[in-house]
């Protein structure tokens, strides 16, 4: 340990930060921290770079046929030091291709011929999309092989002109139509796949399971409908004075000044057809810069109500905050609220940073769960408030993670959906929920039961790796108790919100799970690998076991699992009053496979039990002693 000491006291002084003593570090961020764009401190290195994409698209859908028609320009800076041989561009309607690998079993309902690329210009050449030696299509990638003309040089800036169309899939995975006249069109367009600068092209294939990974992009978008369709959006309308009623228009920018929820749109609204000024097909237009995606939403009979929260600060920053539902919705109604009041926690509270956008919608489309894009959110509805409440925070929550921070997704589900569903369980503890007592998404009673299982791999394990059975477990459940004991940890140094630090350091960047580690390390001052070496690297479960001590008075506690956790002994005394006697998860930072605690008053006790409902434990069999004839037995 002494010389472990001395060695971070040298790393400080170099500037150059904590190394983790003993973690595995793959070969790709070994080549990124020579090459400086990642520094062990955990912050951006000297030489990070990033690329960026700006998109130009015009969509057309028939909700009769269900075709989606598209086309648009996408321009393209690298930013990186590299010159590109080829592209990737994501072509994510395809999961209901003909053929494809999927996540979840699909009829043939489910099933089409994918997105079709009708043409392809490059820098205004057109392109033969037939020359499947330039263009080869694998799962939801197509791969472009520029000619060497067409290499993408460093610091360059080149355009891309794209016509597609595909069928939008009746109640697909995470999108499509959920009923003849209610649509959420997400993942629609032909989408350049990130390059970065450990894994240069992500190149993973879109399955169903693992969710989204892209660069920041700014958005220009006009999305043409029948005439009695309204359209919700990422990003600001600017054409909605021409579209809208006076009336309409009138409730909308009553909703915007409002904190308490305006019903714009209701199943009298459009049997009266007040709605638009014009009966013609619309194209409504938006624009969203800074975002990583773009998605909308569409239908001709949903109730719209929304509000509006003023934050606290300097800036006054306003959120227009809104819900989208069908009339017979069971808990909608209240979904408006309760992302006004969750918005209002997460900016002020925890994580503690001002909500990144300026609107919010909740849709009610998917028939299972939820799914989360910029602005938007595709949610199920649920008549149980609890699931319903945690739902609507949850996916707002990914507007800071990984939609501010952009994180992998695709390899790393766990960073993001391990800290926004404890988000959303802690801000259930904030209206009186606490997360052992929770009856539905409970991540403490999931992480014991498949803790110590075969399903129960280290969280480093690549998430494109998990079963839709495991995903839960590891990307949710395993990685939000890790993240609930991390918080704990940091807060015994003094250390409140750790994840607000992160978030802000790495704001419109793309961290990997090396930086959160190093970042959390210097930030600490410790070296923290006694804890990430167990959780994230390694199998291990949690099972803490008490005993006799070697000498009188004492207790041992043994951890069994690998798991640090936190102590808590319950000293049961012959008049049954009870005392708590608690010890920090630091007690195992010199990596100890036992702890000693004294207890003054033994003779006393007539029972100890070890463990608490909140400290997930595997093995509960080992927990309890009890005191008989002034000796120690197990129970």
């Amino acid at each position: 340990m002494k010389k472990i000491m001395i060695l971070s006291i040298i790393l400080l002084t170099s500037h150059i930060g904590f190394s983790q003593e003993g973690l595995y570090e793959s070969k790709e961020i070994q080549k990124a921290y020579e090459k400086g764009t990642r520094s062990r401190d955990g912050i951006p290195g000297a030489n990070y770079w990033q690329n960026h994409i700006e998109y130009i698209l015009k969509a057309d859908l028939d909700p009769t046929s269900k075709l989606l028609k598209g086309k648009g320009t996408i321009t393209y800076k690298n930013n990186s030091p590299d010159t590109l041989k080829y592209m990737v561009i994501k072509l994510l309607p395809n999961i209901h291709k003909k053929g494809n690998a999927r996540d979840y079993t699909v009829g043939n309902e489910h099933l089409n011929d994918g997105m079709i690329i009708d043409s392809m210009a490059i820098n205004n050449t057109a392109q033969n999309m037939d020359d499947h030696r330039k263009f080869m299509e694998y799962g939801t990638n197509l791969y472009v092989i520029f000619e060497k003309s067409e290499r993408i040089a460093p610091g360059s800036i080149n355009e891309y002109y794209i016509s597609w169309e595909y069928e939008v899939i009746n109640n697909g995975i995470r999108n499509g139509a959920f009923t003849d006249s209610a649509f959420f069109i997400g993942y629609w367009y032909p989408q350049i796949a990130v390059y970065d600068d450990i894994f240069g092209w992500d190149r993973e294939d879109y399955t169903g399971l693992q969710e989204t990974y892209n660069d920041l992009g700014n958005y220009d978008v006009e999305i043409k409908v029948p005439e009695d369709y309204v359209v919700w959006a990422t990003g600001d309308q600017l054409n909605e004075t021409e579209l809208f009623s006076d009336p309409i228009l009138q409730l909308i920018n009553k909703s915007r000044e409002s904190d308490e929820t305006i019903h714009i749109l209701t199943t009298e609204n459009y049997a009266s057809k007040n709605i638009f000024k014009t009966h013609t097909d619309h194209s409504w237009k938006f624009k969203a810069e800074n975002v990583p995606d773009f998605a909308w939403a569409c239908s001709n009979y949903y109730n719209w109500d929304a509000n509006s929260l003023i934050l606290e600060g300097d800036n006054k920053k306003k959120i227009w905050i809104g819900a989208v539902y069908p009339p017979d919705s069971k808990s909608f109604d209240k979904v408006a609220d309760i992302a006004h009041q969750g918005i209002d926690y997460l900016s002020n509270v925890f994580p503690g940073i001002p909500y990144p956008y300026d609107k919010h919608i909740t849709f009610n489309g998917i028939h299972h769960v939820a799914v989360e894009y910029p602005m938007m959110a595709n949610n199920s509805d649920h008549p149980q408030e609890e699931m319903y409440t945690e739902l609507t925070v949850h996916e707002i929550a990914h507007n800071y993670i990984p939609f501010l921070m952009l994180s992998n997704e695709r390899k790393d589900a766990w960073i993001d959906e391990g800290w926004v569903k404890l988000i959303g369980e802690i801000h259930g503890e904030s209206l009186g929920i606490k997360r052992e007592n929770k009856e539905a998404l409970n991540t403490i009673n999931a992480y014991e039961k498949g803790a110590g299982t075969s399903r129960d791999l280290p969280l480093m394990v690549p998430s494109g790796f998990m079963s839709v059975r495991d995903n839960y477990f590891h990307s949710y459940a395993k990685a939000a108790n890790a993240n609930m004991l991390l918080l704990k940890l940091m807060e015994d140094k003094g250390i409140k919100n750790p994840l607000k630090d992160f978030i802000m350091t790495w704001k419109y960047k793309h961290p990997s799970p090396y930086d959160f580690f190093n970042y959390m390390d210097n930030l600490i001052g410790e070296d923290l690998s006694w804890f990430w070496e167990p959780w994230y690297f390694e199998f291990s479960n949690p099972d803490l076991e008490i005993q006799k001590g070697n000498i009188d008075n004492e207790i041992l506690v043994l951890n069994k699992g690998g798991i640090p956790l936190p102590i808590t002994l319950t000293l049961t005394y012959n008049d049954e009053k009870q005392k708590v006697i608690e010890r920090s998860i630091w007690s195992w930072s010199a990596k100890n496979k036992e702890v000693a605690i004294f207890i003054p008053d033994i003779d006393d006790i007539i029972s100890i039990t070890l463990g608490s409902p909140s400290i997930p434990d595997v093995n509960k069999a080992n927990n309890t002693l009890v005191l008989q004839n002034n000796m120690i037995g197990e129970l």
